[in-house]
């Protein structure tokens, strides 16, 4: 390496670099932020709804075990069926426990959520079905 582009690396590395972040100038002009009382509502009803079935399918085999320990073995695709149905019932209990939830910060919403998973939904599909005819109206 010459004398020339080690002094001049020298030069660079003493130079302080700030680092260019864009930051928006304002937060509320952003319109895709969930609010935090909305997150933290959601939140909790995904863990109401998917958690409890997971400690469910968990204590499927300590039972199974206990059991089996008694005298009293279970098939084990008896084991495997119970366990696994209620890990699917998880799975369908994010989805719920996400359009469940009010997505009004103002509004609690109830203690099911019935009424919000239905609104939520019709909102979604309303959403596909609009980007759904902006494609097909691309293609034409």
């Amino acid at each position: 390496m010459g004398k020339k582009s080690r002094a001049k690396r020298e030069e660079t590395d003493a130079q302080p670099v700030s680092p260019q972040v864009a930051k928006p100038a304002n937060r509320r002009d952003n319109s895709l932020v969930i609010p935090k009382e909305v997150s933290n509502r959601t939140l909790g009803r995904v863990l109401l709804f998917s958690g409890v079935p997971i400690v469910f399918a968990m204590a499927t085999y300590f039972v199974a075990a206990l059991a089996a320990r008694s005298g009293y073995p279970f098939p084990n695709v008896a084991v495997l069926l119970v366990s696994l149905g209620f890990f699917g019932i998880s799975v369908v209990g994010i989805t719920y426990g996400y359009l469940s939830a009010s997505w009004d910060p103002a509004e609690r919403g109830s203690l099911t959520g019935i009424q919000e998973f239905k609104e939520n939904s019709a909102r979604i599909l309303a959403a596909l079905k609009e980007e759904g005819a902006e494609r097909r109206e691309e293609k034409s």
